[in-house]
């Protein structure tokens, strides 16, 4: 009886299921006095609207913030909740994609909003933008703060009119190679947002477009979130595995002057150090010094939900930033190993031009004295600004070498160990370079990242922990943990929770299997 119906919040997840109209009845009954609401079921709802519309009259009035992502037969219709009348008094909205068309049929239910997210779903690639809900819009025009949408540039000017008083504002766009450029001129129209404080961007076309804005643009803006989302996704505000950032676009942000020193950054993606130079990872080091950094894993949450309506759509999962961490990835086309008798100091980073006339800023591994390649080089400088990092794609097998070099045996052949051992210099610098980091995080999915599953079920990371390395980290973060569910993998965790001496292993965060795998 959702104890005497007293039960005030409730979050719903029908993964496999699916959710009935006879379940949403059941909660109006008995949860008269709820508050908040989330309701996500991932396949379609084989109910006629009529069945559903009829459900969602019963829900409580008392529902002020409600979070809806059931899958309707026909998407075509407006949303089935427009039939709820009795939720006049809702402040925060979620309404996710495939949930119906013409949201201005949610009017009736938006004179108390505050925060507003509309999915956007496209049937096809091609699918035309669909039209601001201008009636919807203008129906919490007074009281909107918040709001994630599809939005294309060329609706910015339209929509800071009709919402002038938003504080946080999530845009995606169609992603780029997909048949629709954006007009990046547009984005200047958020310099009419005054109390604009948090922005985040979902699409590699608008971040970009970011660094176009004048200098002094949106002086009021506290955090610029840049979640490159990938475009394989059909509802853009949904966080599957995102593409990397590139390092230039972030430093063009930053120096650019569009957001000031005060503003903090999140980051949805890691910084590609292959396409980094390492003449400019000092400037971008003393870029990103003294401005807040954190970063939103990937398949964790959805990236929307830390900034609309959190409190419905965040659900028992932490969906904050993880402040002061970066995300760094390196292809496995572009990871090349120091050579052979390479020596770097750490902080001083020592990089000469190999004899095969390969300089400082090539990947070329020819094995010459002193070659180091740029990415190492990149990594040294900016590491010492950081509290985390999450080593992705190729990265954690530094963990892999350092290890090595420090007397692991693993599953390594001779000639790879003997490649350890005479790059230790190198790796030995980059974990000094890592000793104050408290969090770290590694991707363990075996398809995509064995990289990071190999550094903890092979045991390179625990051989690390237990000789003294990394003494700082108080927190390993574990992504597509599901990968680790075998004898072997529970026992590599079970080792990284004892490997520090006295048994003082930290803290501990696992992500679980997600539809796309990353975990």
């Amino acid at each position: 009886p959702a104890s005497q119906g007293r039960l005030t919040s409730l979050h719903l997840q029908c993964p496999q299921m699916g959710v009935s109209p006879g379940l949403v009845h059941a909660i109006g009954a008995a949860c008269p006095q709820l508050r908040v609401l989330v309701v996500q079921g991932s396949k379609v709802s084989q109910y006629p609207a009529a069945v559903w519309a009829d459900a969602v009259r019963a829900l409580p009035a008392s529902i002020t913030t409600l979070a809806w992502d059931v899958a309707q037969l026909d998407s075509k219709q407006p949303p089935v909740l427009a039939a709820a009348t009795q939720l006049a008094g809702l402040t925060s909205l979620a309404l996710h994609g495939r949930c119906g068309s013409g949201p201005d049929a949610l009017a009736p239910l938006a004179g108390r909003l505050t925060a507003l997210r509309l999915g956007a779903y496209r049937e096809h690639w091609e699918s035309p933008v669909p039209p601001l809900p201008t009636a919807l819009l203008q129906a919490c025009s007074g009281t909107l703060r918040q709001l994630a949408a599809r939005i294309e540039p060329p609706q910015l000017p339209q929509l800071v009119q009709l919402a002038p008083s938003l504080t946080s504002l999530t845009l995606a766009t169609v992603p780029r190679g997909w048949g629709m450029e954006m007009e990046v001129t547009q984005l200047s129209s958020l310099a009419q947002l005054p109390g604009l404080t948090q922005l985040a961007l979902n699409s590699h076309s608008l971040i970009k477009a970011v660094h176009t804005l004048q200098p002094g643009s949106l002086p009021g803006l506290r955090e610029l979130a840049l979640l490159p989302l990938s475009a394989h996704h059909r509802d853009e505000l949904l966080s599957g595995h995102s593409g990397p950032v590139a390092p230039t676009t972030l430093k063009q942000v930053v120096e650019r002057g569009a957001v000031g020193p005060q503003c903090g950054l999140v980051l949805g993606a890691p910084l590609d150090v292959s396409r980094m130079r390492a003449a400019d990872a000092p400037t971008l080091a003393a870029a990103l010094d003294g401005r807040q950094i954190a970063t939103v894993l990937p398949t964790v949450l959805n990236h929307d939900s830390a900034y609309v309506a959190q409190a419905a759509v965040a659900g028992p999962t932490s969906t904050a930033p993880i402040p002061g961490l970066l995300g760094l990835c390196l292809d496995w086309t572009t990871f090349t190993l120091p050579g052979p008798t390479q020596q770097m100091t750490y902080p001083a980073v020592v990089g000469r031009a190999g004899s095969g006339g390969g300089g400082a800023g090539t990947n070329d591994n020819d094995g010459a004295t002193g070659y180091c390649p740029d990415w190492l080089r990149c990594m040294a400088v900016l590491l010492p600004h950081l509290r985390g990092v999450w080593l992705d794609d190729a990265l954690p097998t530094v963990l892999r070498y350092a290890a090595l070099a420090a007397g692991h045996s693993g599953t390594a052949g001779p000639i790879e160990a003997a490649h350890a051992q005479s790059t230790r210099s190198a790796f030995s610098s980059l974990l000094g370079a890592m000793a104050h980091i408290e969090t770290l995080v590694l991707n363990c999915n075996m398809r995509t990242h064995p990289a990071g599953r190999e550094a903890v079920t092979q045991g390179h990371l625990a051989h690390l922990l237990a000789h003294g390395r990394l003494p700082a980290l108080r927190a390993l973060v574990l992504l597509g943990a599901h990968a680790l569910d075998n004898e072997q993998g529970c026992g590599a965790v079970v080792a990284l929770v004892q490997a520090r001496p006295g048994g003082a292993a930290g803290s501990g965060r696992a992500g679980s299997g997600s539809r796309n795998g990353a975990g």
